[in-house]
């Protein structure tokens, strides 16, 4: 009798074992579907032709300007940072959140981002002035940075970088 009791106990504690691992494992599944979905999320809700158009119109912005040189650009202008910095604002706050991570965001948005920031830097911090609202664009200032600190790091383009890469190279996001 007390070989069954030690054989029972034995069974069920490998079996709690297993379930543990499984559910470790359903848990893991879950988070990487979650970062897929709102990776999807994101790529679907900037690939508009009004995404395009603002991006178009502030990658023309010279870089080096002043916000008073922006200014004489026209209200078009204010209009693109306005439409673009709101979708990267929630982009932002999406990535500090975990909700997706920062390599998916910057391996998709960092350069263009980092770019668009450094152009429009100048007039959002005289319009954080003239507006007494210092948190406007707040996070996509901080998406912008986090992207610009790992371009140190990484300066190569994914181009040159993953050059010799094969489908049995895919991982999955995490």
């Amino acid at each position: 009798m007390a070989e069954l009791t030690t054989a029972l106990n034995i069974l069920s504690t490998f079996a709690l074992i297993a379930a543990l691992a499984f559910t470790g494992l359903q848990v893991r599944t879950a988070n990487r579907v979650r970062a897929e979905q709102a990776a999807l999320s994101i790529v679907h809700a900037i690939q508009t032709d009004e995404w395009a158009r603002n991006l178009n119109i502030l990658t023309r912005i010279p870089p080096g300007v002043t916000a008073a040189q922006i200014d004489t650009l026209g209200p078009e202008i204010k209009e693109a940072v306005e439409q673009y910095g709101m979708r990267l604002e929630t982009i932002g706050y999406m990535v500090f959140r975990g909700f997706v991570s920062l390599e998916t965001m910057e391996q998709l948005l960092g350069g263009i981002t980092v770019i668009v920031w450094l152009r429009i830097k100048p007039w959002v911090e005289q319009d954080r002035v003239l507006t007494s609202s210092p948190r406007q664009y707040e996070w996509f200032q901080w998406l912008a940075e986090r992207f610009e600190d790992r371009q140190t790091r990484e300066r190569l383009p994914a181009f040159v970088r993953h050059a010799h890469w094969k489908q049995s190279d895919a991982r999955p996001a995490t």
